[in-house]
């Protein structure tokens, strides 16, 4: 075991272990400040699975990023008006405002950064349309596993509802 072969060979290995954990740690560092930049959050969790009283509960996991939705006026024109009365005259001579030229490069930015998603998607689907569909077929299964969710006062008034109301009476859930 103390043969020169198998003390390289273990500070190869240590190195490049000490390597591999500090470029992983740039990677997460380039990543964080890539999303500090644009103004993104998200969220990772893991695989898991749970057991509860009354069910289990198994997760893929998840991934989730936001990026923030703004809303920039290009033009903003409100046109003169006129008022008499009793009371004096109002006289507004009507106003003017168009977008500055930071303002435009940060809309042009967030349209860039809120197009990650849509992009993400369009790539998933031109490069395997089969894959797109499934997920989309995987997506309405579960849609419809959702709604199939029994409560139960509702699952209690059935029998007592007359056939063509759809929903248990006023008050009684």
């Amino acid at each position: 075991m103390n043969t020169p072969g198998f003390r390289r060979t273990l500070v190869v290995t240590l190195v490049l272990a000490a390597l591999t954990g500090q470029a992983s740690a740039n990677v997460s560092q380039s990543m964080q400040d890539w999303f500090n930049d644009i103004g993104a959050y998200g969220n990772v969790t893991g695989a898991n699975a749970y057991r509860g009283q009354t069910m289990n509960f198994y997760t893929g996991g998840s991934l989730y990023m936001r990026t923030p939705v703004r809303n920039y006026p290009l033009a903003s024109i409100t046109p003169p008006s006129f008022r008499a009365g009793c009371g004096g005259i109002d006289l507004y001579a009507g106003s003017f405002s168009f977008i500055n030229k930071d303002q435009f490069v940060a809309l042009l930015r967030n349209i860039g950064n809120n197009a990650i998603g849509a992009a993400f998607n369009m790539a998933l689907c031109s490069m395997s349309p089969d894959l797109c569909d499934l997920l989309k077929y995987l997506q309405d299964q579960v849609s419809k596993m959702n709604n199939l969710n029994i409560n139960s006062c509702q699952a209690t008034s059935i029998p007592a509802r007359p056939p063509k109301e759809s929903s248990p009476p006023p008050g009684a859930c």
